[in-house]
């Protein structure tokens, strides 16, 4: 994966993270362990396909959408 895309998903991330408010929501939202959104946060884990659909349903935003600028 390129490092714009990179960068497009944890901005994106991010984002929908300020919305909800806090990780464990996001995490229960999302339907994704909460260790694992601290990983992402932390920038010690990026976001793969699979996450990305999970986030990207949860929001009811477009496929692709996390990955772009």
């Amino acid at each position: 994966m390129s490092e714009n895309k990179n960068f497009a998903a944890l901005r994106n991330f991010k984002a929908l993270l300020k919305e909800v408010g806090n990780t464990k929501d996001f995490a229960k939202k999302v339907g994704i362990h909460l260790t694992y959104v601290s990983l992402i946060t932390r920038e010690k884990r990026k976001i793969g396909p699979v996450i990305a659909a999970k986030i990207e349903t949860a929001f009811n935003k477009p496929p692709g959408w996390i990955f772009k600028l």
